[in-house]
């Protein structure tokens, strides 16, 4: 089974959130996910190039 990096689990949940509209404060919980997968796809780069990975 092959991964699934967890910037992109943040975007389907954003995705999810935007299908179900049931969030009290949808725009702001979506800056907050955007926010939160913005430095996890930095974190990810960061950990590739030290650990050498091509993409």
């Amino acid at each position: 089974m092959k991964r699934i990096p967890p910037s992109m689990k943040l975007s389907l949940l954003a995705e999810e959130l935007r299908r179900k509209n049931d969030v009290r404060d949808l725009v702001g919980e979506l800056f907050r996910l955007g926010g939160c997968r913005t430095i996890q796809e930095r974190l990810e780069a960061e950990v590739t190039e030290k650990l050498d990975r091509g993409p």
